[in-house]
């Protein structure tokens, strides 16, 4: 049933991806950004690039397999400069950290965006994240930053299924 489902919701998923032309997708290496990044390479080939923010808070390690991740999809990684450890906001350690982290990123991702002529930013939140505290949700929305991933009503399991589905080392 849940293969179904999300195999429907694939469907809508890259119908929406290919109404945007071209996207950078925020990318974590992690379950949910690598199958959007896979989709919309699927959908836009080298019209959809995976870009990574670089920056002090991200261990090596993560940034390799998020490397590695892009390469196997076939997709162009990216890495941008960020520096929210500068912003004492960030560094302060509040409730809302999340967003200036992410006002930070998704800040730099739009400016690639716009120098590279890529019509949208895209990030992996998925429905469920609909139900936590996401102070970074409210960043991406103010910089216009688009969630497929929730505009289809897809969760976490659904995106596991067809990351398994696709072969991704990330799936589980």
């Amino acid at each position: 049933m849940v293969e179904a489902v999300a195999t429907r919701k694939e469907d809508k998923l890259r119908g929406l991806l290919a109404s945007l032309n071209s996207v950078v997708v925020s990318f974590s290496g992690g379950v949910d950004s690598s199958y959007l990044l896979k989709i919309a390479h699927d959908v836009l080939g080298d019209n959809a690039i995976a870009a990574t923010g670089l920056s002090q808070t991200y261990a090596p390690e993560e940034m390799e397999e998020a490397h590695v991740v892009a390469r196997d999809i076939g997709a162009e990684y990216v890495l941008v400069d960020t520096a929210e450890l500068t912003d004492p906001r960030y560094a302060d350690n509040t409730h809302q950290r999340c967003f200036f982290c992410k006002s930070e990123l998704y800040g730099k991702l739009v400016d690639l965006a716009r120098q590279r002529e890529i019509q949208w930013v895209i990030d992996g939140s998925n429905a469920d994240d609909l139900d936590d505290f996401r102070p970074g949700m409210r960043a991406a929305r103010d910089l216009g930053v688009r969630s497929p991933l929730q505009e289809v009503g897809m969760t976490k399991a659904e995106i596991r299924v067809q990351s398994a589905f696709h072969g991704l080392r990330t799936w589980d």
